[in-house]
C-alpha cells in the first residue's frame, strides 16, 4: 500500500471509527456541533454591526455631510443643475450652509444643527435615508419667518406640529460672530431613524440661513457614486477645472473625523473580540484531537509496529481534523448567512418596540456580506485550530508500541 493510500485509509478510519470506538464518533459529533454553533452567532453579529456601521455611515454623508465638501462661498451649479456635466462620478453638487443654535417652543429648548439647503437638496439618494411629511415647501419669499423641517424626535420634545412657529437662536462661534433671533414655521417632520441626527439637525430654507451665518458657513456638498468615494481627488481636481479656482476641500471622515474614527475603531474590536472566541475555539479543536489520539492510543501502536510512521499519522489525524473543521466552519458560515435574510424582519420589530435602549442603535439599514472579514473570520480560525492542533498531534510520536502493548 502506497503512502497516499495508507494515509487516506487511516483518515476514514479516524473519521469513521468501529462501533467499539464509540466515543470517537461522539467528540466528532460534538466538535462539528460546537463549530456550527460558535460560527453562526458570529457572522450574525458581524452582518448586524458592519451592516449598521455602513448605514449611520451613510446617513451621515447624505443628511449631513456629503462625500466631499468644497469650502467655496460661490456657487458651483445652480440648485438642481445636473452635476455630471463636471464629473460622471458626481450625483449632485448642492450649495448649503450650516451652523449651531437653540430652538425654542415654550417651556422646551434644544440645541440644534441648523442646514440651510434649496429644495433640490432632497433629491432622490436622500430621500431614501428618511421619511419625510411635508405640509409646506421649504423654500418662501418671507424673509421675516423661515421655513423648517425637525425631526419626529425633536417634534415629540418640544410638543410642536406642522405649522406652528418655533423660536431659534444662532450660537456665536467661528461662523456667527453674534446672537442671532430667527422666527420659523415647522414646514416638514422627517424621521432618519438615527437618533443622533434626530436630536439635532433641522433643515432651513438657505435665504433665511444665509442671513444667520457668516460666508465662512457656507460650502458645496458633493454626493458621489462608489467609484468616485475613494478618487476624491481626481474629482476634485475636475470640479476645479470646471471653476477655474484651486478650491479647499475635505472628505467625510475628515469633516467629523471623531465619528468616522469611532467606526473605524469599532470595527477593529469587533474583530478583535472575533479572534479571541476563535483562539478559544482553536483551543477546544486541539483538545478534541488531544482526547482522539488517547482513545487511539491502541491503534497507534499497532499502526507503528506494521511500519506506519510518525509523519504519516500526524498528517492523517491532523487533515481529518482540519476536515471537519472546514465542513463544520462552512456549515455555520453558510447557516449565519441564511438566517441573516430574517434579520431584516426582527430589527423591524425591534424598531416598533418601545424599548429605550434601543434608540440609540440604527436598526433599519441594507445588509450587505461582509466578504473581507468573513475570510478574515475562517483563515484566524483554521490558523489557530492549525497550530494548537499540530503541537497537540505531536504527542503520537512519544506512544510507544512496546509500552502499550505492555499495558494491554
Amino acid at each position: 500500500m502506497g503512502r497516499l493510500s495508507f494515509s487516506l485509509y487511516l483518515e476514514r478510519r479516524i473519521l469513521f471509527p468501529t462501533q467499539s470506538f464509540g466515543n470517537q464518533r461522539y467528540r466528532f459529533l460534538r466538535f462539528s456541533i460546537l463549530i456550527i454553533i460558535i460560527m453562526i452567532p458570529l457572522i450574525l453579529s458581524l452582518m448586524f454591526a458592519e451592516g449598521m456601521i455602513d448605514g449611520i455611515t451613510q446617513k451621515y454623508i447624505l443628511l449631513q455631510d456629503g462625500h466631499i465638501q468644497i469650502f467655496n462661498s460661490e456657487m458651483i451649479l445652480e440648485p438642481g443643475e445636473d452635476a455630471s456635466i463636471i464629473d460622471d462620478r458626481i450625483y449632485s453638487i448642492d450649495y448649503v450652509v450650516s451652523g449651531y443654535g437653540i430652538m425654542f417652543q415654550k417651556d422646551s429648548n434644544q440645541e440644534v444643527y441648523i442646514k440651510g439647503v434649496n429644495t433640490s437638496y432632497f433629491n432622490e439618494k436622500r430621500r431614501s435615508e428618511f421619511s419625510l411629511t411635508e405640509e409646506l415647501p421649504l423654500e418662501s419669499s418671507n424673509r421675516s419667518v423661515a421655513r423648517v423641517y425637525i425631526s419626529q424626535t425633536q417634534k415629540d420634545l418640544l410638543d410642536v406640529s406642522l405649522g406652528d412657529n418655533v423660536a431659534l437662536v444662532t450660537i456665536p462661534g467661528d461662523n456667527v460672530q453674534r446672537l442671532m433671533p430667527k422666527l420659523a414655521t415647522v414646514a416638514g417632520i422627517y424621521e432618519s431613524g438615527y437618533n443622533k441626527i434626530d436630536e439635532s439637525l433641522i433643515f432651513m430654507d438657505i435665504q433665511n440661513a444665509l442671513a444667520l451665518f457668516d460666508t465662512s458657513a457656507v460650502r458645496s456638498e458633493l454626493i458621489v457614486d462608489s467609484s468616485g468615494a475613494d478618487d476624491a481627488g481626481k474629482i476634485i481636481d475636475a470640479v476645479n477645472e470646471y471653476t477655474h479656482t484651486v478650491n479647499r476641500w475635505a472628505t467625510y471622515d475628515q469633516f467629523n473625523r471623531s465619528i468616522y474614527d469611532n467606526f473605524i475603531t469599532s470595527r477593529q474590536v469587533i474583530l478583535l473580540v472575533f479572534i479571541i472566541i476563535l483562539l478559544v475555539a482553536g483551543v477546544y479543536i486541539a483538545n478534541i484531537a488531544h482526547e482522539i489520539v488517547e482513545d487511539s492510543k491502541q491503534s497507534i501502536a499497532m499502526l507503528k509496529v506494521l511500519g506506519a510512521t510518525n509523519r504519516q499519522m500526524i498528517f492523517s489525524y491532523f487533515a481529518t481534523i482540519m476536515t471537519v473543521t472546514v465542513i463544520s466552519m462552512t456549515i455555520g458560515i453558510a447557516s449565519g448567512l441564511l438566517l441573516s435574510l430574517r434579520l431584516t424582519s426582527i430589527l423591524t420589530l425591534l424598531k416598533q418596540s418601545t424599548f429605550s435602549g434601543l434608540t440609540y442603535y440604527l436598526l433599519d439599514f441594507e445588509l450587505s456580506i461582509p466578504v473581507t472579514d468573513i475570510l478574515i473570520i475562517a483563515v484566524t480560525l483554521l490558523s489557530v485550530a492549525s497550530i494548537f492542533t499540530i503541537i497537540t498531534l505531536r504527542r503520537i510520536i512519544s506512544i510507544s508500541p512496546l509500552e502499550v502493548l505492555q499495558q494491554d
